[in-house]
C-alpha cells in the first residue's frame, strides 16, 4: 500500500511538471531550441517578456539580498570574454551576435561533467581579478566580498527541460574572511541564502538545506547546498563552497595588495545560485490549479502562479468592466502609465472582459488586478481584486497608487 501511495504522489508530481513546462510554452516563459552537432543534440532557451522580467526580477532580489542590503559586498562585471567554464568556448555572448548557432555547437568544446567544488575551483586569474578591483575601494578590509552574474556554456547535468540547457547562468559570491572566523560567515550565509529562498516561496518546505561532507575536492573544507524537491529528486539551487586554497594561488606581490593579515591564511566563502534550477523551481513551487467562479457564478477549475509579487513578471494589471466604452479606456491608460512611471510593470488589456482577464493574470502571476467599473467615470471608485484570495475591495482611483505600493511592499528591487 506504501509502495502504492509513493508510486501516484511521483506520478502527480511529474503531471505537475509537464503542466508547468506547458505553461512556459504556451505564455511564453522560456521556449526550447535544440541544436543538432557531433556532439548530440543541445538545448538552448529563449525568454519571451515573461519569462525575461521573472528572470531579471530573481537576479534582482538576490542582488539586493547579497549586495546592496549588505555594507561589505561589493559588486562588479568583467568582458564576456573572461567569464568561461573550464574547457569551454565559444562565449554564451557569441551566439547572441547574429552567428549561426549550428555552426557554433560544432566549434563547443564543452566543460566535462564536475562537481560544484571543482567547477569554484580558484585560480590565478581570479586573483588578478581581485587584486585589481580592490584597490578601487577606499579602506576595505576583511571581511568583504565580491559578486557578479556569469554566463558561459556547459555540459548539461540533467535532461529535465531548461536544466538540459548548454547555456549556464549564475549568481555568485566570493566571501573572504579570515580563518578563525569561517566558521561564523559559513553559518550567516547558510541562514541568509535559505531564508531568502524561503521567504519567496509559496510552499516553504520544497527548499531545504543539505551539507555534504564525502568527496571535498582538494582546498575545499566544506559544501552545503540549499535545495530545491523536484518530482525526481533534490536539485542544488544555491552552493557555498568554504575554500582554504586561497594563498596557493597568490603571489607575495598579489598579498601585499590585498587587505589580508599575513599572519593568518585568507579563506573564501563561494555562493553560486544557479539561475535556469531557480527559475523553474520558482514555477513549480507557484503552480497550482484551483476553482475559481466568475461574475455569474460558473465555477471553473483555474491555473494560478503564487509568485512572490518581486518575482511576478507583472505586478499589477489594469481592467475595464465594459471594454467597448472609450471614457473607461482612458482612464485606465491614464492610471497604467501613472503606475508604470512608479516603476510598478503593468499590463491594461483594452480589448477583453474582466472574467478572461483574472483567468490569464492569474495564470502568469499576477498579484493585483485593478478593475475600471462602468460607475467609475461618476464617483472615482474601482475594484481592487487579489490573486491568491480572489477578495475583491472598492478604493478610491486617487488612493490606488499607495494601495498597491503597499501591497507590493516596494523596495530597492523591485
Amino acid at each position: 500500500m506504501f509502495h502504492v501511495s509513493t508510486s501516484n504522489a511521483m506520478s502527480r508530481s511529474l503531471q505537475l511538471f509537464d503542466k508547468v513546462v506547458r505553461l512556459c510554452e504556451s505564455r511564453g516563459f522560456s521556449i526550447e531550441s535544440c541544436l543538432e552537432g557531433p556532439l548530440g543534440e543541445a538545448y538552448t532557451y529563449h525568454f519571451g517578456p515573461l519569462g525575461t522580467e521573472l528572470r531579471r526580477n530573481f537576479r534582482n532580489a538576490w542582488w539586493h539580498d547579497v549586495v546592496r542590503s549588505k555594507a561589505n559586498v561589493y559588486g562588479f562585471e568583467t568582458n564576456s570574454g573572461t567569464n568561461h567554464a573550464p574547457n569551454t568556448s565559444p562565449r554564451l555572448n557569441d551566439t547572441e551576435n547574429g552567428q549561426d548557432q549550428g555552426k557554433i555547437f560544432n566549434q563547443l568544446r564543452f566543460s566535462d561533467k564536475c562537481s560544484v567544488a571543482e567547477d569554484c575551483s580558484w585560480t590565478s586569474e581570479d586573483t588578478d581579478t581581485l587584486t585589481s578591483l580592490v584597490r578601487f575601494i577606499p579602506g576595505i578590509q576583511v571581511p568583504f566580498g565580491m559578486a557578479r552574474n556569469i554566463r558561459y556554456l556547459w555540459k548539461p547535468e540533467n535532461d529535465k527541460y531548461i536544466l538540459r540547457s548548454c547555456e549556464k547562468e549564475v549568481m555568485t559570491l566570493q566571501f573572504f574572511c579570515t580563518e578563525n572566523r569561517v566558521n561564523d560567515w559559513l553559518n550567516h550565509w547558510k541562514r541568509q541564502r535559505l531564508v531568502w529562498w524561503r521567504r519567496i516561496a509559496n510552499v516553504r518546505s520544497n527548499y531545504s538545506l543539505h551539507e555534504e561532507q564525502s568527496d571535498l575536492g582538494s582546498g575545499v573544507d566544506n559544501q552545503t547546498f540549499v535545495q530545491y524537491a523536484f518530482p525526481w529528486g533534490q536539485e542544488t539551487v544555491d552552493s557555498l563552497i568554504v575554500r582554504s586554497d586561497l594563498h596557493k594561488h597568490m603571489t607575495d606581490e598579489q598579498h601585499n595588495k590585498l587587505p589580508f593579515n599575513k599572519e593568518s591564511v585568507p579563506h573564501v566563502i563561494q555562493i553560486k545560485t544557479d539561475l535556469n534550477r531557480g527559475f523553474l523551481s520558482f514555477l513549480m513551487d507557484a503552480y497550482s490549479e484551483k476553482e475559481r467562479s466568475d461574475s455569474n457564478g460558473k465555477v471553473a477549475l483555474r491555473t494560478v502562479l503564487h509568485l512572490h509579487p518581486h518575482l511576478a513578471p507583472v505586478k499589477v494589471a489594469v481592467l475595464l468592466q465594459i471594454p467597448q466604452q472609450s471614457e473607461l479606456r482612458d482612464v485606465a491608460q491614464q492610471l497604467s502609465s501613472e503606475l508604470r512611471d512608479a516603476g510598478i510593470s503593468t499590463q491594461c488589456p483594452l480589448h477583453t472582459n474582466a472574467d478572461q482577464c483574472y483567468a490569464y493574470q492569474d495564470e502568469i502571476g499576477t498579484p493585483y488586478c485593478i478593475t475600471i467599473l462602468e460607475t467609475t467615470l461618476n464617483n472615482g471608485i474601482v475594484m481592487f481584486r487579489n490573486r491568491n484570495t480572489t477578495l475583491q475591495e472598492f478604493i478610491h482611483v486617487s488612493d490606488i497608487l499607495s494601495t498597491v505600493k503597499k501591497h507590493l511592499g516596494l523596495n530597492a528591487y523591485m
